[in-house]
């Protein structure tokens, strides 16, 4: 969710629009969005390419919003999701339009958690982290991804999406620059690249996208989307 001042307007909007009923899953279904599907398919995908079965896959994400990424991970299988956002309003949606997808859904601001959710989180086992839509310039910022980074387990899966300008930009405000471990094979592979269109504008300018599968030495991840905005 929106974290700085330019994206009151944007933050606002979201939580009046979560308030109704698969208000957003309809809108995104009109600009015809992909990303809730194409990376919970993607994560999927590579976790049973990798021998494992989609039953055990214990997922987090973050910036989890209404749960429609999460619904679309639940429909292929997947058993044990835990969701975290800042926005209220979202958890209810979510809790409200797919009862059953959630093991828990935490409201909390990643940068600050509590210590109770802390503990909950590190005691957890995760071996696959989500977060679709959200790593975009006043999203999700980079420290909390950096925290949420180290909860997946050894030989984990990351699958996430970052808008194309934000991916390319080789200033300091771009995303390799503000997660260099992105590039640090040490500590991350990407194992998949797959170019997309995240959805359109409402005049109908097409956001492509880019979502990467990765792994490494520390943790396989899959990533992706680098021209979307949620």
């Amino acid at each position: 969710m929106e974290q700085n001042a330019n994206c009151g307007y944007t933050t606002i909007l979201r939580i009046e629009i979560y308030q109704v009923p698969y208000l957003y899953e309809h809108l995104m279904e009109k600009l015809e969005c992909k990303s809730h599907s194409i990376l919970g398919s993607l994560l999927v995908e590579n976790f049973t390419q990798a021998d494992g079965k989609a039953e055990d896959m214990v997922i987090l994400d973050i910036g989890a919003g209404t749960g429609w990424v999460d619904k679309t991970l639940a429909d292929l299988g997947v058993k044990s999701i835990v969701g975290i956002d800042i926005v209220p309003q979202a958890a209810q949606a979510a809790q409200r339009q797919y009862p059953g997808v959630y093991e828990n859904y935490y409201v909390e601001d990643l940068t600050n958690l509590t210590e109770i959710t802390k503990q909950a989180l590190n005691g957890r086992g995760f071996n696959c982290l989500i977060c679709c839509s959200a790593l975009s310039q006043g999203h999700v910022p980079a420290d909390a991804l950096r925290v949420v980074y180290n909860q997946v387990a050894p030989n984990g899966f990351i699958a996430f999406n970052v808008t194309q300008y934000f991916w390319e930009d080789n200033t300091e405000n771009g995303f390799r620059q503000q997660h260099s471990w992105v590039e640090d094979q040490a500590v991350f592979e990407v194992m998949q690249m797959h170019p997309y269109r995240h959805r359109f504008y409402t005049v109908r300018t097409e956001q492509e996208s880019i979502p990467l599968i990765c792994g490494s030495a520390l943790s396989q991840g899959v990533w992706g989307d680098r021209n979307m905005g949620a």
